[in-house]
C-alpha cells in the first residue's frame, strides 16, 4: 500500500481538478490540521503535522490520534533502528517504539527533514546557518553544524550523507564523517537544492 496524506483525505491525486485514481480510497485523517509528512514501520503509517498533529493507521482508511509531548509542529520523520524518529522546529526530536506514544528528546537543532538509511538516521535544519543532527541507534543524538549554510534536503545514502542547502551556487555536500563536507558538483547555478 503507498499513502499520500492531507488533512481531510488519504490517497493520491495530481491536482485539486483531477479526481482521485479508482484504485485508491479517500479518507478523513480525522484532523483539519496541516500535515507535512508520513513514514512507515512495525506495521503502521504515521503521519505528522502542525499542531502537535500525530495521526496513525494500519490499513490507511481508520485513523487514530498518537500522542506525545507538545512541539508545535512536527515534521517529516522516518523508521530508523525499530523506532520511528520524527523531527520538530524546536531543538528536540520524537522517538517511538511503536507509533502509538512518541517520547521527547533533546538534540541541538530543530528538524525539517530526516533522512535514513542502514547505519544511521539524519536530521537537517534550514533556520539560520543550518545544523544537523545524526544517530546511529535512535536513542543518542549527535549535534553537528554541518557545511554552515541553511540546510532543506538531506539523503542517507550509505556510506555517504548529502545535504541541500540555499547558496548563491545551490549547495549541495556529501560527507562519510560529520567532520569534512565535500561540495558535490551539478548543474545547477543557483538557488535551493
Amino acid at each position: 500500500m503507498m499513502l499520500g496524506v492531507h488533512p481531510m483525505w488519504m490517497g493520491k491525486r495530481t491536482s485539486p481538478s483531477v479526481p482521485a485514481p479508482r484504485d485508491w480510497t479517500i479518507a478523513s485523517t480525522g484532523t483539519s490540521n496541516n500535515l507535512v509528512g508520513s513514514t512507515f514501520g512495525a506495521g503502521l503509517f504515521v503521519a505528522s503535522g502542525a499542531s502537535n498533529t500525530l495521526r496513525n493507521t494500519a490499513d490507511g482508511v481508520s485513523w487514530a490520534a498518537s500522542t506525545g509531548p507538545a512541539t508545535g509542529l512536527n515534521q517529516r520523520g522516518v523508521f530508523f533502528n525499530g523506532k520511528f524518529v520524527l523531527g520538530t522546529n524546536g531543538s528536540s526530536a520524537l522517538t517511538s517504539s511503536d507509533g502509538l506514544t512518541f517520547n521527547l528528546v533533546s538534540v541541538s537543532t530543530g528538524a525539517v527533514f530526516v533522512s535514513a538509511s542502514g547505519t544511521r538516521a539524519v536530521g537537517v535544519t534550514s533556520a539560520g546557518a543550518g545544523g544537523l543532527w545524526y544517530t546511529t541507534d535512535a536513542a543518542t543524538f549527535v549535534g553537528n553544524s554541518g557545511p554552515g549554510y541553511a540546510l532543506n534536503s538531506v539523503l542517507v545514502d550509505e556510506p555517504y550523507v548529502y545535504v541541500g542547502g540555499s547558496t548563491s551556487f545551490g549547495g549541495l555536500w556529501r560527507t562519510t564523517d560529520f567532520s569534512s563536507w565535500t561540495p558535490v558538483t551539478h548543474g545547477f547555478t543557483s538557488g535551493t537544492i
